[in-house]
C-alpha cells in the first residue's frame, strides 16, 4: 500500500471547488500545493479526487504514503525512487 491510497474516494462527497482551487490556483506555474489539516479532515480523501481529476484529463500522478520510517535521510530518497517504476506511462 505504499504506493496507492488508504482510502477510497468513490463514495465521498465531491469537493469541486477544493479540486479547482488545487488544479487551478495562482501561481499557475507552481507544480505542487500544501493541504494542511488536522487529523480526520479529509485530506487523504482530497488528495485522491484530485488524483482521479488529474487522471481524467490524462495528467500523470504518482502516489507515495510516507511514514515515520521516511523521516530518516537515506530512506526517503530510496522510496521516492521506488514509486517511479511504479508509474505506469500512458
Amino acid at each position: 500500500m505504499k504506493f496507492a491510497p488508504y482510502t477510497s474516494a468513490s463514495d465521498a462527497l465531491i469537493r469541486d471547488r477544493l479540486i479547482a482551487l488545487a488544479l487551478h490556483a495562482a501561481p499557475a506555474a507552481a507544480n505542487s500545493t500544501l493541504i494542511a489539516a488536522p487529523a480526520g479532515y479529509g485530506k487523504t480523501t482530497l488528495l485522491s479526487q484530485i488524483q482521479n481529476a488529474m487522471e481524467a484529463r490524462s495528467d500523470k500522478t504518482a502516489w507515495l504514503n510516507c511514514s515515520a520510517e521516511d523521516r530518516q535521510p537515506d530512506s526517503f530518497p530510496c522510496q521516492l525512487g521506488a514509486l517511479f517504476p511504479s508509474c505506469r506511462p500512458l
